[in-house]
């Protein structure tokens, strides 16, 4: 029974926020009375607090299992992209972390789980032949965040900011948004191979692929 009004309890957080979140309204969705979520819980803070609880540790273990997964090289960080925005999209997730932040409840999905995408990458990175600098290391932590950034906020935001720039708000054009991030990463941070596959066929009027002394190009949606 427990468990069950915690996954009601959920399902309203994640509509409407945790301050909105009522016993009633839990204890209606469950099919049982207020005081039986009393005698489990003993008051909506101590709920909220469980809900919390294992709500942070289910984001922690999905993110993380599909981090450590997946490469960031080639169409892997793109598959990889695609992967997390179920996780944030599907489940809900990103919609929890935006209404934790904003009630006061910081969700640390895993106190270093985005240091370990980082170290990961700069692992790749000495392994493609690169000397790892502090430049290069912040450079690496700015990627990591500003994907994680990114894919959080396209979950929630997406549709309206896709027909605010005129994008199609559909599921086609969201992937093409996030496998253009993908690219544009992997170019960046130079993870590509010579022998990893292009992302795209050249087209007629493209420019050359970038070369000392000239300026990148970045891919193209």
């Amino acid at each position: 029974m427990r468990a069950e009004i915690l996954d009601a309890a959920e399902r309203r957080m994640i509509d409407v926020g945790p301050d909105a979140v009522r016993l009633q309204d839990v204890a209606g969705d469950v099919g049982i009375s207020h005081s039986n979520v009393l005698h489990h819980f003993g008051s909506k803070e101590a709920l909220l607090g469980a809900l919390v609880e294992r709500s942070v540790e289910s984001m922690r273990h999905e993110i993380v299992e599909a981090i450590v997964n997946a490469d960031v090289a080639g169409d892997r960080l793109r598959n990889l992209f695609d992967a997390l925005a179920a996780v944030l999209s599907d489940r809900g997730h990103a919609r929890l972390i935006f209404w934790l932040t904003l009630g006061g409840h910081t969700p640390v999905v895993g106190s270093e789980w985005l240091g370990q995408v980082v170290e990961a990458t700069l692992s790749l990175r000495r392994a493609r032949g690169q000397r790892v600098t502090a430049s290069m290391k912040r450079d690496t932590e700015h990627a990591v965040m500003l994907a994680a950034l990114a894919l959080t906020s396209a979950a929630v935001l997406g549709p309206a900011m896709s027909c605010n720039v005129g994008i199609p708000d559909d599921a086609a054009s969201a992937t093409r948004f996030r496998h253009w991030l993908a690219d544009l990463l992997v170019q960046q941070m130079g993870l590509r191979q010579a022998d990893d596959p292009p992302t795209e066929s050249p087209q007629k009027g493209t420019r050359p692929p970038h070369q000392k002394g000239t300026r990148p190009t970045y891919p193209r949606t």
